[in-house]
């Protein structure tokens, strides 16, 4: 107790100093308090550096005295953890803000860690570009933010993750500011250190600068569902989709507690998207639609444009609800519909008469293989031991061959619970916590956040 008193006394001490050694002139402001709505843990300062040189005497400073630190950007994925009351500042990014360069006929853009993901795909539509990512986040998150919890979604079937789409960055670590990547597309000299950071959840460093890659908006995109009732059926469908020649952008299973929440029938659902030219969907429609009559899958709709755009907005927001605990993990896309049939059967088990005609939120990645599962936290129907439970049957049957499971949203209640429960194996560090000692030996950034397996 006395350990705990004496940390506590030098992280109040810490914190006053920095309130004095960084005042609002230079570095945007130190506010005090707790947490606001888009997180952070309570009691720490909040720092809004406005340049990468303001950030990096901020991290000199804490280095020197051994303060951590939490990177966030609008903190719309900011997931409270073991450690993080040991925090002195919060290092908000949203001063770190703006375009950089941008030249539309190279499809190349560089902006600052800070820019809204909302502006910046506005501001490539203009002409007729995008960056082809989708991340589960809602419009307040930030470039910086999408690329540092490597926050892809469903159309990472046909796009790839958030990594094959940034080429560079500039970051501050504890040694001081360094670049990786540039601005070129073929950029080979030396390590491959920017997909270091993607990924890295603040860990490595505060990322203040991203440059992407952008392609062609799509001509026109379209979306069908089928009814899927059946695990066996879907995962047939999804055989014979992927032995073929068709082209989807994206290929979903989804629960019915997501269907509903899409705006269809509450039912087992394949969603599957379609990013190719007019004449190209249509036989791609029809391609499918053959597919899904030979698996017994009957067609639900289909839309097309700004419908389609929307029902994926929809998507995109029941699984990205502030108040939800959330889950991802990776298996052999051969067994992602299994692995999400186990996720609900389980569920409801754990749940019993509690969960009523509730159900978890699930997405299964016929293409690849990432499943994510949501409830609600605090006021849903299954507890956090139970939740626990289910997190640990779930890596027992996943084995640590197929990856680490990765804890998206829990409320702070839940954090040191969950975690606990994925502490299985040998003991060992994996490699990433083993380069995050590497690159931050003294611990300064994000201290207990784990960055899951590379």
């Amino acid at each position: 107790m006395q350990v705990d008193g004496e940390r506590t006394e030098r992280i109040a001490r810490l914190r006053e100093e920095l309130k004095k050694s960084f005042e609002f002139d230079r570095c945007g402001g130190c506010a005090g308090g707790g947490p606001v709505a888009s997180g952070g843990p309570p009691g720490a300062a909040a720092v809004f550096p406005r340049d990468e040189g303001e950030a990096a005497d901020l991290v000199a400073w804490a280095v020197e005295r051994g303060a951590p630190l939490l990177p966030l950007g609008s903190g719309s994925q900011w997931l409270p953890g073991p450690g993080l009351e040991e925090v002195v500042a919060v290092v908000r990014t949203s001063r770190l803000a703006g375009v950089v360069d941008y030249e539309p006929k190279d499809l190349v853009l560089v902006a600052r860690a800070g820019t809204r993901w909302s502006d910046l795909l506005s501001l490539t539509a203009e002409n007729g570009q995008w960056l082809p990512v989708d991340p589960l986040a809602g419009p307040e998150a930030t470039l910086g933010g999408v690329v540092s919890c490597a926050a892809s979604g469903p159309h990472r079937l046909l796009y790839g993750p958030v990594r094959d789409w940034v080429i560079g960055l500039r970051a501050v670590t504890p040694d001081g500011p360094v670049r990786a990547g540039g601005k070129v597309v073929k950029n080979v000299a030396g390590y491959d250190a920017v997909k270091l950071f993607v990924g890295a959840r603040g860990t490595l460093g505060i990322v203040t600068e991203v440059a992407v890659k952008l392609r062609p908006l799509p001509p026109e995109r379209h979306l069908i569902a089928f009814a899927a009732d059946e695990r066996r059926r879907a995962s047939e469908f999804a055989g014979s989709l992927f032995d073929g020649s068709w082209v989807a952008a994206a290929a979903e299973w989804v629960s019915p507690a997501l269907a509903a929440a899409c705006g269809l029938p509450e039912r087992w659902t394949v969603l599957l998207g379609c990013d190719e030219p007019e004449a190209s969907a249509a036989a791609h429609l029809k391609g499918w639609c053959e597919l899904a009559g030979r698996a017994g899958l009957p067609e639900i709709g289909r839309w097309a444009g700004a419908d389609a755009d929307r029902l994926w907005a929809r998507y995109r927001e029941a699984l990205n609800r502030r108040e939800d605990v959330r889950f991802r993990w990776v298996v052999w896309p051969a067994q992602a519909a299994e692995e999400a049939e186990w996720a609900a059967r389980r569920w409801r088990e754990l749940a019993g008469d509690a969960a009523g005609r509730c159900g978890p939120l699930i997405s299964a990645g016929l293409g690849t293989g990432e499943v994510r599962a949501a409830w609600p936290a605090l006021e849903g129907p299954l507890a956090r031991e139970d939740a626990a439970r289910w997190v640990r049957d779930l890596a027992a049957r996943i084995g640590r061959t197929m990856g680490r499971i990765f804890v998206e949203r829990a409320p702070a209640s839940w954090s040191v619970v969950l975690q606990e429960a994925l502490r299985l194996g040998d003991g060992r560090p994996p490699l990433s916590e083993t380069l995050r000692r590497a690159m931050d030996p003294g611990g300064i950034f994000a201290p207990g956040r784990l960055l899951g397996g590379i």
